[in-house]
């Protein structure tokens, strides 16, 4: 089964970076820090997938799909905005230890891409609402900020 998986994600992978638009591969500096991949599926859609370090008490992952726009004023300058989800473990917070959650999150943020040399800087704010296991059953969370240094490909 566990090769089944791995095929299955390994070919989804390897359609989605010979399909590309464009991708970009990074981090996202928030109150932990996460890998950041984005897969352009054209000029005004795609997909972000985020996982890494909530601070120094769990990992999450997030999956959100944006729509964005340029900013005609400076040429490599875009906003965006869209939906997404989360699932994650906190094996330690304020405590609570061993949840797992998963949420409902919302993404807005501002980008600009180099013109001269394939980095991507990038502001968001990605606030959410989770559901938990452990003790934590619901909570809202805005402190979803985040700055983003990626290479684009």
């Amino acid at each position: 089964m566990k090769k089944v998986i791995f095929a299955l994600v390994f070919a989804l992978g390897g359609i989605m970076i010979a399909n590309a638009q464009s991708n970009a591969i990074g981090l996202r500096l928030t109150y932990g820090a996460e890998l950041s991949f984005q897969h352009d599926f054209s000029d005004r859609h795609r997909i972000e997938a985020d996982l890494g370090l909530e601070g120094f008490y769990g990992m999450h992952l997030a999956g959100i799909f944006q729509w964005q726009w340029d900013i005609a004023a400076v040429n490599g300058l875009k906003w965006y905005v869209g939906p997404g989800i989360g699932v994650g473990y906190m094996w330690g917070w304020f405590g609570y230890g061993g949840i797992f959650h998963v949420g409902v999150l919302g993404d807005i943020g501002i980008e600009y891409t180099f013109q001269k040399v394939p980095i991507q800087l990038a502001v968001d704010y990605r606030p959410g609402v989770y559901f938990a296991t452990g003790g934590l059953n619901f909570w809202p969370s805005f402190y979803g900020a985040g700055f983003a240094i990626r290479y684009k490909f």
